[in-house]
């Protein structure tokens, strides 16, 4: 008995191969991965696509002594685990940054920010800038900062137009837990040495989680700010620099209730994006609706357009919002992030002006239950039209399995799991035994093939390899033959 994604081979002259699918089952997935044991949290960051073909997923995760420490783990185009990298710190636990906290550099090796030490405590925490070989290997991890000025690194990039590195995050001013956190941007030349810190914010909380590169010279930061709310909500904040880090504009955007941080990206018209949620809540209401946001700002800040969802969603008391969005080939922009309530990530393509082309939801089958998650934290296009999207989930207690795990799964170009997903409702993806006898084997002209488990579906494939693995033929078996 085979499972029904699986090739059967002969080995003699002739290799017959029997290959049940749905045309994407073969190309698409979706992952639950626990490389770390089940009482062992992991959470998935950031996702890139390897000059190799393969995806690299950038982690977090505890060893077997629960130490906290920076995982990449390697996956194929099939959904396989390939390989892990983890790498532990003894002076302190290593935490990976935020959504997208990765860039992919133009020679095929990586960069990402985040910490190292206590955050959450009055120990030390100090920014990492960590650079990463292209298999996914730690090729050097720089840290700045001090004991005194606790210290959080969210995303890193590199400036094409200099090859220096950059970082985003947040530093609390002492005394620790006083209220005010800044945000900044640590400008560092390609081998990490320090170029710049620049800070920015106001008596709150500011904190920056996303930083782009700007085609002269600069960055555009992106993140949250307390600061300016007149009731201390989180507002949207973006921030324009120059090469040195240098304010050149900045804007806060959002309602007066609890929006969300700003995702940010500069598009091919040279002007910038930005997403995030919206809230609609009113005080003494008894209905809250959080919708997902995108808007466009000119070279100057000033706004183009703006964004809210509320159409695709029905009901009432829900929250979702937008962590990331990217520009396609196309200037469509593809953007992630989560409805809260339902549990479910979602996904959202919309063309450059910001209308909706399609909208989608996912979770993982062992993570349906009340009080699970499924947390998309990146999105990135395969090479081939559709997308992979990584991030971490968790099962409730009602659910087959539970504990924090990795994520990751790829849809095609129409973000269906299944083809023809927005075609029809409730699309289910399945996987089958299947019982199979071939003879004679080994086959030189004749091969007579009987599927003991019943007939086949529409879709079902038979394959003919040769004994060096090379294909022969492909033939469709017509919908309920079982030889």
């Amino acid at each position: 008995m085979v499972n029904a994604k699986t090739i059967l081979h002969t080995t003699l002259l002739m290799i017959a191969a029997l290959l049940f699918f749905l045309q994407a089952e073969a190309q698409y997935f979706n992952k639950r991965i626990d490389f770390m044991g089940l009482d062992m949290p992991e959470n998935g960051f950031s996702i890139e696509l390897m000059i190799d073909g393969n995806y690299i997923l950038f982690n977090s995760g505890r060893s077997i002594n629960y130490e906290l420490g920076l995982g990449r783990t390697i996956i194929s185009p099939q959904g396989e685990v390939l390989f892990e990298h983890f790498n532990l710190d003894e002076t302190g636990p290593l935490y990976t940054g935020t959504a997208n906290t990765s860039t992919k550099l133009l020679d095929g090796t990586f960069v990402s920010s985040g910490s190292r030490g206590w955050y959450d405590s009055e120990l030390e925490s100090m920014i990492t800038l960590n650079k990463y070989h292209e298999d996914g290997s730690i090729e050097w991890i720089q840290l700045y900062g001090d004991s005194i000025n606790q210290s959080i690194g969210r995303a890193a990039t590199e400036q094409p137009f200099n090859k220096n590195l950059a970082c985003v995050g947040s530093i609390n001013i002492p005394p620790v837990g006083n209220g005010d956190v800044d945000a900044f941007v640590l400008i560092t030349d390609s081998i990490g040495n320090m170029v710049q810190l620049s800070t920015f914010g106001g008596n709150g909380v500011d904190e920056f989680l996303n930083i782009c590169p700007t085609i002269d010279g600069g960055y555009l930061l992106g993140g949250y700010t307390r600061s300016y709310n007149s009731q201390g909500n989180i507002d949207h904040f973006v921030v324009k620099t120059d090469s040195a880090g240098n304010e050149q504009w900045s804007k806060v955007i959002g309602t007066p209730r609890e929006d969300s941080w700003a995702d940010v990206l500069q598009s091919s018209d040279a002007n910038y994006v930005f997403c995030g949620s919206w809230n609609e809540y009113t005080i003494g209401g008894t209905e809250h609706y959080t919708f997902p946001y995108i808007s466009k700002l000119d070279s100057a800040g000033d706004l183009i357009w703006e964004h809210t969802y509320e159409d695709l969603f029905e009901g009432s008391n829900y929250y979702t919002k937008l962590r990331i969005v990217k520009e396609l080939e196309n200037e469509d922009l593809i953007s992630i992030g989560e409805r809260a309530g339902a549990n479910l990530g979602i996904m959202l393509r919309t063309d450059k002006d910001g209308n909706v082309i399609w909208y989608r939801e996912f979770m993982h089958p062992t993570t349906q239950s009340y009080g699970a998650a499924n947390i998309i934290n990146d999105v990135i296009p395969d090479g081939e039209g559709g997308f992979v999207c990584g991030g971490w989930l968790y099962g409730s207690p009602l659910d087959s399995i539970q504990g924090q795990d990795l994520w990751v799964f790829r849809t095609d170009s129409m973000g269906c799991l299944v083809p023809g997903c927005h075609l029809v409702d409730n699309v289910e993806v399945h996987e089958e035994e299947v019982l199979v006898s071939m003879y004679p084997n080994p086959v030189q002209d004749l091969l007579s093939v009987h599927l003991k488990s019943g007939p086949m579906p529409r879709g079902a494939q038979l394959e003919l390899y040769d004994m060096h693995g090379r294909h022969h033929s492909t033939t469709t078996i017509n919908p309920g033959a079982t030889t």
